[in-house]
């Protein structure tokens, strides 16, 4: 394995992207008891077309970092950053010095990569225009990808393709960076029974860290790392990545270092997080939110090294660049609720309560039998998924399943390469 201080060699060379097991039938109990109390049916699990078609990516090689990025590092770079003429939308929050960063939005996160590539004497990868005369330090602009230096030795965020890499640690073909199955062991995240591959012996929140206020965040690398070295790519935050978010991308994206669609108005999240279920901490699982939005469990990490990609984890990263160039990727994990039910006529549909940031005018939807003191908001979710708007765009806020009786299940159990390339991240 090789490392660079707190980042990891993350090699060049081609993997399959996208989800490429099959649907997962739901339990028997959770079927019948759907019949007897005249509810739908509970769908198939990991069954999402936004995962598909599975395909064959080349992925120059890059550097990560091996953790998230903490919020003690977040604010030794914010705090250099804003004397320095630097504006950020939210300083970032964390339960620790030691836990992941979080609150803070994809701007947000971009702008950190700039910043730690300056106090770092680095080059920065961001722009705020395709002629990248300008660094971009303030205010919220769309970027699109002609306004990235790829090769430049600053930090950025992953790309999609280069975080699902990292993340599969070399292994091909699982659900996980470790295997087809999850408990909390594993991972931090929120156990159900209802998902078969789910083998946890204690439900719902994890038991060690689901302590005094939320969010329930752990410490960095409190868990073992994946295959290249890497901690936390399953649950704990989800991560923002560089990429915008197109549900139909995997239909055309190019073989060669994806760097995502050249337009869209949200943004790729991956990785699943403290509140998540097993199905959204999938490696192949993927989402995606306006760049705009903050909740308490989101953070970035990713990093460059000099001989290849680096990429940081506040967790995107992005960038590649020639052999000897310092290529940094910064990426950003965001943590966030489970949302949905199967049963959209319950009459606790409209016991919600909105959570996070700057959430302007989003429910994020919870059964009442799972949290007692939740509060009817503004909006009210309803229990449906699919596409949203003419983009496909998969939201987290409004795409995730939340089961019907929910808190029941949480307690009952189970029945050679090309040369290296440099690159960035965000986050870790």
């Amino acid at each position: 394995m090789v490392t660079l201080g707190d980042m990891v060699l993350i090699p060049a060379g081609p993997f399959a992207i996208g989800n490429g097991m099959k649907p997962v039938k739901p339990r028997m109990i959770d079927k019948v008891n759907a019949f007897v109390n005249r509810q739908p049916q509970p769908p198939l699990l990991d069954d999402d077309p936004y995962e598909l078609p599975i395909h064959t990516v080349m992925v120059s090689a890059f550097y990560m970092d091996k953790y998230e990025v903490t919020k003690e590092k977040w604010d030794e770079v914010y705090n250099w950053a804003i004397t320095n003429g630097y504006e950020f939308d939210n300083p970032g929050s964390g339960t620790a010095p030691d836990h992941p960063v979080h609150t803070v939005n994809w701007y947000d996160c971009v702008k950190w990569c700039n910043a730690r590539s300056e106090k770092e004497g680095l080059t920065p990868c961001y722009y705020t225009t395709a002629a990248q005369t300008q660094i971009c330090r303030i205010g919220q602009i769309s970027l699109m990808n002609d306004c990235v230096n790829w090769a430049t030795n600053g930090y950025r965020l992953p790309t999609e393709a280069e975080w699902e890499k990292a993340a599969r640690g070399g292994m091909a073909g699982r659900r996980f960076p470790w295997g087809d199955t999850i408990t909390h062991y594993q991972a931090n995240y929120r156990s159900i029974a209802a998902i078969p591959y789910d083998k946890s012996w204690t439900r719902g929140y994890h038991p060690r860290f689901a302590g005094g206020p939320e969010p329930y965040t752990s410490p960095v690398g409190s868990f073992n790392p994946n295959g290249y070295g890497v901690y936390d790519m399953a649950g704990n935050v989800f991560e923002w990545c560089w990429d915008g978010y197109d549900g139909t991308y995997y239909a055309s994206s190019p073989a060669r270092d994806a760097k995502g669609p050249v337009s869209g108005s949200s943004r790729v999240i991956r990785g699943g997080g403290w509140f998540a279920r097993a199905n959204y901490c999938r490696s192949a699982s993927r989402a995606g939110d306006t760049p705009d939005f903050t909740y308490n469990s989101a953070t970035g990490s990713a990093c460059p090294c000099p001989q290849v990609s680096h990429v940081e984890r506040l967790r995107w990263p992005s960038g590649a660049g020639h052999l000897g160039t310092r290529n940094i990727v910064s990426s950003a994990k965001r943590h966030r609720k489970d949302l949905y039910q199967w049963t959209s006529n319950r009459a606790d549909d409209t016991d919600c309560q909105a959570y996070g940031g700057s959430c302007t005018g989003v429910c994020h939807g919870m059964c009442q039998a799972d949290r007692d003191n939740s509060q009817t908001s503004n909006d009210k979710c309803h229990g449906h998924r699919g596409r949203h708007g003419a983009d496909s765009r998969r939201d987290i806020r409004h795409g995730q399943l939340h089961e019907a009786g929910e808190a029941k299940d949480d307690r009952q159990g189970d029945g050679v390469g090309e040369q290296a390339t440099p690159a960035a991240a965000f986050g870790r």
